[in-house]
C-alpha cells in the first residue's frame, strides 16, 4: 500500500481520535511494521509507538489488556525491518 492511501487513513485516525486504546496499538504497529514502505517516515511511526506503549503502561498491572497491548508492541519492534532511528 503506498503512503498516500495509507498516510490518508492514518492522518484521518489521528484528527478523529482513536476509538479505543486496542486501535490505537493496532494501527501503530501496523505502521511500523510497514515502515519498510515508506522508511522516511520511521521517526514518526516510532515516536508514536513510544507513545502508545506509555499509554498501555498506564493500564493496571492486573488488566489483561496491559499484557495483551504490551506483547503486541514488542512484536512489532522485533519484526520491524526499518530501526527506529537515532534521537
Amino acid at each position: 500500500m503506498p503512503w498516500k492511501e495509507f498516510g490518508r487513513w492514518l492522518r484521518r485516525l489521528q484528527q478523529l481520535g482513536f476509538r479505543d486504546l486496542r486501535m490505537r496499538v493496532h494501527v501503530t504497529c501496523l505502521y511500523v511494521q510497514a515502515l519498510h514502505l515508506f522508511p522516511r517516515r520511521a521517526r514518526e511511526a516510532w515516536a508514536m509507538l513510544e507513545d502508545t506503549e506509555r499509554r498501555v503502561l498506564r493500564l493496571r498491572r492486573e488488566n489483561p489488556l496491559r499484557e495483551e497491548h504490551t506483547e503486541a508492541i514488542a512484536h512489532a519492534k522485533k519484526v520491524a525491518r526499518v530501526p527506529s532511528p537515532p534521537r
